[in-house]
């Protein structure tokens, strides 16, 4: 059985997407679907909260959570090396992430690294702004800004599994 409710999040009393909830005989998994951004704003959010009323437990608990969604943002094609959401700078309304990118020349060589933070902020206009920081190389920073626009704004189904204590992330489609 499938049992829809609809969501409003702490923040701004707004609606959030669609929450469902799968009920079988053994166990109870909830399950979300948001695009990526709003999935790591809402937690990065959420665990900044726990710090301030001392819940370790939680705060680890959201931490993992933004590690996993750490591991659907874009990697290989040059981003082959650090890449994660930078816990300290980012906040419900921010969201920092640091990159490494491996260039090449035109014989298809590597030709050195460039260090950038992808920055992410809400749009009244657009759903998020992209700004991507660092040194222009190769017009890199157009590339990167178009390639996490794409994939932070994608569809991602968040799910918990009551029984089991397990969460998972993947995207949708």
């Amino acid at each position: 059985m499938a049992d829809r409710t609809q969501a409003t999040s702490n923040v701004a009393n707004r609606p959030l997407d669609k929450v469902d909830i799968m009920e079988t005989t053994a166990n109870v998994v909830h399950t979300r679907t948001e695009p990526l951004y709003r999935l790591l704003a809402s937690t990065i959010h959420a665990r900044l909260s726990c710090i301030k009323t001392g819940n370790t437990e939680w705060t680890d608990k959201h931490e993992a959570t933004v590690n996993m969604l750490n591991e659907l943002l874009p990697h290989g094609a040059g981003l082959d090396g650090q890449r994660c959401v930078d816990l300290e700078r980012s906040t419900g309304e921010r969201i920092v992430i640091c990159v490494e990118f491996h260039h090449m020349n035109d014989d298809g060589m590597y030709d050195g690294w460039t260090i950038h933070d992808i920055i992410v902020t809400p749009s009244l206009v657009t759903t998020i702004d992209v700004k991507v920081t660092g040194r222009n190389k190769n017009d890199v920073k157009g590339y990167l800004a178009e390639m996490f626009g794409n994939v932070l704004t994608a569809d991602v189904m968040q799910s918990y599994d009551e029984s089991t204590d397990r969460e998972r992330v993947a995207f949708v489609g």
